[in-house]
């Protein structure tokens, strides 16, 4: 980061937008079947021009996202272990649920993200935590009438489907209340000075969770008599968790006021590309989805299901392994905190994914001399990296994209970010054998390698240079 790249002690007045659309390397945005506005601007002004919420109110936010992180997390971690115990060494198997899973989010995310333009934030989050309820029951009551089939004798492959269509449900409404509070309802409530700290508060509170919550379903599961006992457990506290999540946050979104987009909008994927492309930020998202093309995560269900079943890792051990990337990324996360105090988001999240891109070619290469701790070790790294870089990200979106086409232009984003990682599911699904990391992770660092050298270059364009330049 050079001195160039801080951010400079005089704001831009309060009335300018947050760009100059003058010096965009991209067009005006035009007036498609999606974006019916005529004063709709390429850059939007600058959001939340409010007082800065009081503490109660900030408190709702950060206990609701902790309550849902504490569930989501143990979730998270509780199905893919459980169904590698269900059927161990199919590391296949793993791989394509997640492969459907992921093809079905690509294709069904943008148009549910819609709604957050569409619907009133009340509505909004009624669906979320119902789906989410609705989801997380339906897949593991899929999961036990399978064990059952089983049992009896039948095949149970034909109920694959209905697993599948259930746990979809759960992560695209985690996916709409995600972007919801942080692209929709977080800079409404809150003033643009104010966003970096409340963006690192929440990631922390995230962290946090995937720090503890999966050491948690390890032990439950471990200490469970089978792995759905384990499962339907950790289901039963993902439930608890959704009722004080919408008790805390319908009082905070009651007041907001549903944004103004044409009723009779009808969807049109062209239309929206064409949105996302002539977003002035469109170089930093498309770098965020070219890192999601990995199975290098501690979390992730393909690198899970092989440490389980090949590299013979308990679930206590996975539990300690996905809870110290966990705790990488509160580090990372709290270290971009401290770097934004004094230079430009942008300068701060070129170098994180930079540092993410460096670590996990290194643990690649350990990996291919025959050193897998090397890898995990990478792995666990290169949490700092992203989450450093995801913090940066997130209020990148929230400065750069309007108001009033947020809901689409995430939904749109989330799309891409879900059709990148079928492209490694692909893989890990067709390659023949259990033992393939090494190929898997060299197609992840190329991945990775990618995403860090496009937001670098996308860092030094003159959109991006305007963003750093009037920041407060």
């Amino acid at each position: 980061m050079s001195p160039t790249d801080s951010a400079p002690p005089d704001p831009a007045p309060p009335d300018r937008p947050l760009l100059d659309p003058a010096a965009s390397d991209h067009a005006p945005i035009a007036h498609s079947p999606v974006d019916r506005t005529p004063e709709t601007p390429a850059f939007p002004p600058r959001p939340g021009h409010g007082a800065t919420p009081p503490a109660a109110v900030r408190g709702r936010l950060l206990w609701a996202r902790g309550f849902t992180a504490a569930g989501d997390q143990a979730w998270e971690m509780a199905l893919p272990l459980a169904i590698a115990a269900l059927y161990p060494r199919n590391v296949q198997l793993v791989a394509g649920i997640w492969l459907v899973l992921r093809v079905a989010q690509a294709l069904l995310v943008q148009r549910l993200m819609a709604m957050i333009d569409r619907w009133s934030p009340i509505s909004v989050l009624r669906v979320g935590v119902l789906g989410q309820t609705a989801g997380v029951a339906a897949t593991w009551a899929s999961l036990a009438v399978m064990v059952a089939v089983r049992i009896g004798g039948g095949d149970e492959r034909l109920l694959w489907p209905l697993l599948a269509v259930a746990q979809t449900t759960t992560a695209l409404c985690a996916s709409l209340m995600d972007v919801a509070v942080a692209q929709s309802w977080l800079p409404r409530l809150f003033a643009v000075s104010d966003l970096p700290r409340t963006n690192v508060r929440l990631r922390q509170i995230d962290l946090g969770a995937e720090v503890v919550m999966p050491v948690v379903a390890g032990a439950v599961l471990a200490a469970a008599d089978a792995p759905l006992i384990g499962l339907g457990v950790i289901a039963a506290l993902n439930f608890t968790s959704f009722i004080p999540e919408y008790r805390l946050l319908r009082p905070l979104v009651a007041g907001l006021q549903r944004p103004p987009v044409a009723a009779t909008e009808r969807f049109d994927l062209a239309a929206r590309w064409r949105l996302w492309r002539a977003q002035p930020i469109f170089g930093s998202m498309l770098a965020y989805a070219c890192l999601w093309s990995t199975i290098l995560t501690p979390h992730g269900a393909v690198l899970t299901a092989w440490l389980r079943g090949v590299g013979g890792l308990g679930d206590a051990e996975l539990g300690l392994f996905r809870g110290l990337g966990a705790a990488g990324g509160v580090f990372g996360a709290q270290l971009h905190h401290l770097v934004r105090r004094r230079f430009s988001v942008v300068a701060t999240s070129r170098g994180f994914v930079a540092f993410q891109a460096l670590v996990i070619v290194l643990g690649t290469l350990a990996l291919g001399l025959g050193w897998l701790p090397g890898l995990l070790v990478g792995v666990v790294l290169s949490r700092v990296g992203l989450f450093g870089f995801a913090v940066g990200e997130v209020e990148i979106r929230q400065r750069g994209v309007a108001e009033e086409v947020r809901g689409r232009v995430s939904g749109l984003a989330g799309s891409i970010n879900q059709a990148s990682t079928v492209f490694v599911l692909l893989l890990a699904a067709g390659l023949p054998g259990d033992d393939n990391l090494l190929a898997l992770s060299t197609v992840s660092a190329i991945a990775v390698l990618i995403g860090a050298v496009q937001f670098i270059r996308w860092s030094r364009t003159p959109a991006a240079h305007a963003l750093a330049q009037r920041e407060l």
